[in-house]
């Protein structure tokens, strides 16, 4: 457990964009609401209550607690936090238009709050190392379901029972590894809320059960490190056209503070970023690596893959390979990693890997260390977490070396983009988490821009979204880290081992996936496209590779379905064995998903709709020109004229109405 999370327990101007008939509605509707009530249950008026108001909403707070309560096109007044005690005498309050500011706890924390059209802008500062909590949000009856960016996105109604049981059970979520955005979203019916949060780092959220109802409390934890020492939010109103909404105001954030880069303005600087259109992701184990595997992806029509490799070992011994990959228009990559640093002594025996070692001067000089000064345990609890600031000049050597000794097109640093970024304390490398992730951003571009090569991350967190070009783990996320029945070999849940090294188990063994897991992380129900709504046209999101797409025998047509309804990438694990088993699986998903791809692979999600009220009819938009519709249910559905079989999966162009069906091949 970090320091930070002990520790938590004891100018931009945004433009809201609001449509003129947008304003009218909201206005009816807050004249109507505020000629009802002013307050929610529990609230008590103050003649300190600052109240700031326009055409969109009236939102008050109260400068003692910090309650905020709000109303706009609710059916009722809102609360987007509800009041604290114990935050200390007002100090030094002041009111100018539609913007107030304070100061609480003996002027120790400065408050500022403005509302600009359809958003309310609240801005927290210490004048020391603090932690401080808001907002924290209750369940309300206007609350209908809580839309949270978990991986690709989660929706979660509040009367599901283990969901809530899900969200109460983590100790607590970050902003940035547990999160892949910073924001959440509240489905109320008619409107939608979106909590943006300004700074990512150094955040914990809380979910505590009220009986039978929840409370979600935000701490943001002010440490040395920050400069300057702030966090805040941006809280939208807005209709609610779209479950997705929350994502598509995210995005316009992102936009107009400048962090939001496309593909097609990576694939200017480098060109070989336009071979992931159309590509399926494929690593490659064993007489895998081979001339002949290649050779076999190219009879069987795979003309478009993403090839990589588990390390440089066998690879080093064949270096044509890579030629000839790129050669056939494939990307061909190696896999590495900086995360963990491994006492040197170890090299050669079991209890270490290739990517861990460097030399005993990093390793005595290297390790990420903690408040009480002792270092951060590595990768499973083996050496230590190694600073990507020390790190640097190694990095630098080692993909050089790599790069002299293969011709790769694709590189893949494993865990930097996963948002798990940490204060270090160590005095030869002093950095907090905004200094790591900064560190590690920059390594991955130095590589892509160096060597002229896409680069892909596991996860795939906001951060990182503008330095790399594939994120494995954001669509097929990891879970279920610990399960002792994944690690059972009597379970008929279990993984693998990661042997033989030709075709490791863990890769190849396809196994049932649990009901909770099936329920948390594929069930189409509760599954929310929020991370392609923000960067479909920035980042290509794949699984991560211990849940490839066929790793869970009795989910392959959901799992592909969804590949196609947010125009994700399969990801595979190949042998000549393997090829021989499933080839045509694959090469069926992929002559429907490639010529898709390449059309709308770089293209904007600008929609995401329920056609159904139980969500198994589902429809994503690309660029507002093609329609892509999934029918989950084994039954037909008709959409717009048209019958989609069960099970099946319907492309469709606006413009010509042409159409294409595809009906998943059930994989045994």
């Amino acid at each position: 457990m970090d320091e930070g999370n002990e520790t938590r327990r004891k100018k931009k101007r945004v433009a809201g964009g609001v449509s003129v008939s947008l304003f009218s509605l909201f206005f009816v509707s807050f004249v109507f609401l505020f000629s009802r009530a002013g307050t929610v249950k529990g609230a008590s008026a103050s003649q300190d209550d600052v109240v700031l108001h326009n055409a969109a909403w009236r939102v008050t707070i109260s400068p003692r607690t910090l309650q905020v309560v709000a109303a706009g096109m609710s059916v009722e007044p809102i609360e987007l936090s509800t009041g604290q005690d114990g935050l200390g005498q007002i100090s030094q309050l002041t009111r100018t238009g539609d913007s107030a500011d304070w100061r609480l706890r003996d002027g120790q924390i400065f408050i500022s709050t403005r509302l600009d059209a359809n958003d309310l802008h609240v801005r927290i500062q210490s004048d020391g190392e603090d932690v401080f909590t808001w907002p924290v949000v209750r369940r309300q009856t206007a609350f209908k379901a809580l839309i949270w960016p978990r991986a690709e996105g989660a929706y979660i109604p509040f009367d599901e029972t283990r969901w809530i049981d899900y969200l109460v059970s983590q100790e607590e979520w970050d902003t940035l590894a547990s999160l892949s955005m910073p924001f959440w979203g509240i489905d109320c019916s008619r409107f939608a809320l979106t909590y943006i949060v300004t700074c990512p780092y150094n955040n914990a959220i809380r979910f505590i059960r009220e009986g039978k109802g929840l409370r979600a409390e935000f701490t943001h934890e002010f440490t040395r490190f920050q400069k300057p020492k702030e966090y805040g939010f941006v809280i939208s109103l807005s209709e609610n056209r779209s479950p997705v909404e929350p994502a598509r105001r995210f995005r316009r954030w992102l936009v107009e503070h400048d962090q939001f880069a496309s593909l097609r303005d990576k694939m200017e600087q480098i060109p070989k970023v336009e071979r992931l259109l159309g590509a399926a992701h494929v690593y490659l184990w064993g007489d895998g690596v081979s001339v002949k595997m290649l050779e076999r992806f190219q009879q069987a029509g795979l003309d478009r893959l993403r090839l990589c490799v588990d390390g440089w070992e066998e690879v080093e011994k064949q270096p044509d390979l890579a030629k000839r990959a790129d050669e056939m228009g494939y990307l061909f990559g190696i896999y590495d990693s900086f995360h963990s640093i491994h006492d040197p002594a170890l090299q050669g025996t079991d209890d270490t890997w290739p990517t861990a070692q460097f030399d005993r001067e990093l390793w005595e000089r290297g390790k990420i260390l903690r408040r009480n000064g002792k270092p951060r345990g590595g990768f499973k609890g083996i050496g230590a977490q190694l600073s990507p600031l020390a790190a640097r000049p190694y990095v630098e050597q080692r993909v050089r070396r790599n790069m002299a000794n293969v011709p790769y097109s694709y590189y893949f640093v494993d865990c930097d983009a996963f948002g798990e970024v940490y204060d270090d304390y160590s005095p030869l490398h002093l950095a907090g988490q905004a200094d790591d992730a900064a560190a590690r951003i920059d390594r991955l571009r130095w590589i892509g821009d160096t060597f002229k090569v896409p680069v892909g991350s596991e996860g795939g967190c906001h951060l990182f979204a503008g330095a790399i070009h594939v994120s494995e783990g954001i669509f097929g996320s990891m879970f279920g880290w610990g399960d002792p029945d994944m690690d059972d070999k009597d379970s008929k849940y279990y993984l693998g081992a990661y042997y033989p090294p030709e075709g490791p188990a863990v890769f190849f063994r396809q196994v049932p996936i649990k009901e909770k897991y099936e329920l948390l992380y594929y069930d189409p129900r509760y599954r929310l496209p929020l991370y392609e709504t923000v960067f479909h046209d920035s980042v290509v999101a794949t699984h991560h590779w211990r849940n490839a797409s066929l790793k869970f025998e009795n989910i392959i047509e959901t799992v592909a379905m969804t590949e196609l309804l947010y125009m994700a990438p399969p990801l595979y694990h190949m042998n000549l064995d393997e090829f021989a088993k499933h080839g045509e699986a694959m090469k069926n998903h992929y002559e429907f998903f490639s010529p898709l791809h390449r059309e709308l692979g770089f293209a904007r999600m600008t929609s995401f709709d329920w056609l159904s009220s139980d969500r198994l009819l589902q429809r994503t938009t690309f660029d507002d020109r093609v329609e892509l519709i999934a029918n989950y249910s084994t039954e037909a559905r008709l959409s717009d004229g048209v019958t989609i079989p069960g099970r099946s999966f319907l492309a469709r162009w606006k413009q010509t109405g042409a159409s294409r069906l595809h009906t998943p091949t059930q994989v045994k």
